[in-house]
Formats: C-alpha cells, sequence, structure tokens
C-alpha cells in the first residue's frame, strides 16, 4: 500500500542526495546505482524507508531482528578513516555487511541476522555512500 506518492519519494530522495552532494551523471552512470535508486524511492512510498531533514534515513525493518529492533538508522555522512572497518573482511559480503554496520552504528554480528529483503534494501541505500 502506498504512503506517499512517486513523486513525494522522488524528491524526498533527491533532497537525501543533495544533502549528500551526490551528483545525478554519476548515478545515471551505473545500472546498479540507478536499480538502487529506484528500490529506495519504493520503499519510500511504501513507508519502509523514511528521511529526515538531517540526512537521517530510518529503516523500518521488514522482519524485526528482535522485540526492540525494528528499526535501523543510517546516519548522513561517513568518514574515510570508518572504511578501515572492512578492511579486515576478505569476502564482498562481509565487508557490506562491515560497511552498513558503520553507517548504522550496529555490530556486525547484528546486521549478519537480517533477513535478506532488509539487508537488500540495506546495500542499496550504503551503495550510495561512496559514489562521487
Amino acid at each position: 500500500m502506498e504512503k506517499v506518492t512517486r513523486e513525494i519519494a522522488t524528491q524526498e530522495f533527491q533532497k537525501w542526495a543533495d544533502l549528500k552532494r551526490l551528483r545525478e551523471a554519476a548515478i545515471e552512470r551505473s545500472k546498479e546505482h540507478k536499480e538502487a535508486r529506484e528500490a529506495i524511492i519504493d520503499a519510500i512510498m511504501d513507508g519502509t524507508l523514511e528521511m529526515s531533514e538531517d540526512g537521517v534515513i530510518t529503516q523500518n525493518l521488514l522482519f524485526s531482528l528482535s522485540e526492540s529492533k525494528k528499526q535501523l538508522k543510517y546516519k548522513p555522512r561517513m568518514f574515510a578513516y570508518e572504511m578501515r572497518a572492512m578492511d579486515k573482511e576478505k569476502e564482498t559480503s562481509g565487508k557490506s555487511l562491515a560497511m552498513i554496520g558503520v553507517l548504522t552504528g550496529e555490530m556486525t554480528t547484528l546486521i549478519g541476522k537480517l533477513d535478506t529483503s532488509d539487508l537488500a534494501l540495506a546495500q542499496s541505500i550504503a551503495g550510495f555512500y561512496y559514489l562521487v
């Protein structure tokens, strides 16, 4: 069920992208980023994602991790030194979990327990933190 229109969801995404200074040309160059943008817009439309004015993204989990863990909150910016959390991971999936952990402030072991539907959206969001 649609909570907001595609037009409003697209505007919300664009405000967030502008806050992060993401260039439209960079998104358009990559099929994966275009697909991720659409996934994020769809999630805003159905209420799974909420964007705050200060750039914090709240992901309302489709499958709660526990009674007290029903959301993930992504900080607006990630700094280069924080990417070191991914260095110890050898596999791509481990690096992805580590990055989501940095962005949400959650332990990688908790992120590893996400349902694959929730993880796919988390990965779509994370992909925009290193786009230039």
